[in-house]
């Protein structure tokens, strides 16, 4: 398309394909068709209309965003509320450790932190186009410029929104005051916040582990030392345990064991086939000494 031409020569490179909204690569067969990324990396111009030509079959519309180079330590997170009024009500910060997979994946090791200064920034920006409810809003360092970038809005609770009640800041009751008449100030008591209080996804944290020492990589190390610490769960909970116990069940177990045995039929296939080489390969050699006997 002639827009797909111009955009190619005005991006820098590298840069960053995704979606114009996560969900219309997710639905029906498009998680496929997009090979199960979130956002993809770009190195190119050919690298760009190769990977648009995949995507679009997905969906044609799609966001070309400038890449920040930085670890995924460097993302860091305002998260908010605003009322009906689109005034700001509360905040807290996080700071991603590791996320899954590395660069474009989900978090799997999120910790409180305190970067206040974003506070202001991020008030004006969904002010100004008139927000009302939770934001979670995703910057990155960049270490060349010296200053936080934006990456994204997202208008809706998430994973670790939990870390907020450490901090006196639960964006879900304030939620709940606010759309009940209640006086939103009453609900939400800042207090400075339980730092570096880590948020773990434990099902990608076990997934993550058992592939690393598999693999015997030597980032198995770095990931339990970014999870020690007080730490709360995706799933679970000693007060209700039961979620945990059926995800083990019906879902990380199967995956495990899914995962096994494609691990050893690989082993085995491999086997097959060089057995089956080297078989050829004597076959191979015995007639060339036959032939040369012949001669």
């Amino acid at each position: 398309p002639i827009y797909l031409k111009q955009a190619v020569r005005e991006v820098t490179y590298p840069c960053v394909l995704k979606p114009l909204s996560s969900h219309h690569w997710r639905k029906g067969a498009n998680w496929q068709l997009v090979g199960a990324r979130k956002a993809i990396g770009i190195g190119s111009e050919q690298e760009l209309l190769a990977e648009y030509d995949i995507v679009s079959r997905a969906d044609r519309r799609a966001i070309v965003q400038e890449m920040v180079v930085g670890g995924d330590e460097c993302l860091v997170i305002v998260a908010c509320y605003f009322d009906r009024q689109s005034r700001w009500v509360a905040g807290f910060n996080t700071q991603k450790l590791a996320q899954v997979p590395e660069g474009f994946g989900t978090g799997c090791i999120v910790q409180s932190v305190d970067l206040h200064e974003l506070f202001g920034p991020t008030s004006r920006l969904l002010e100004s186009i008139g927000f009302k409810g939770i934001a979670e809003v995703e910057y990155k360092w960049d270490a060349a410029a010296g200053l936080y970038k934006l990456i994204e809005i997202n208008p809706r609770p998430w994973d670790q929104h939990r870390l907020g009640n450490g901090c006196g800041v639960d964006l879900m009751y304030l939620a709940y005051r606010d759309h009940t008449g209640l006086p939103v100030d009453a609900g939400c008591k800042p207090r400075p916040g339980l730092l570096h209080q880590k948020w773990i996804a434990e099902d990608t944290f076990a997934s993550t582990v058992l592939t690393l020492l598999w693999r015997r990589d030597p980032k198995l190390r770095v990931l339990i030392q970014q999870a020690r610490g007080k730490r709360l769960y995706a799933i679970w909970s000693a007060r209700d345990p039961l979620p945990l116990v059926v995800y083990v069940l019906v879902g990380l177990l199967p995956q495990v064991l899914a995962a096994g045995v494609r691990t050893i039929w690989s082993a085995i296939t491999k086997g097959i086939r060089r057995c089956t080489s080297a078989r050829e390969d004597r076959v191979y050699e015995n007639r060339l000494e036959r032939r040369k006997t012949i001669g």
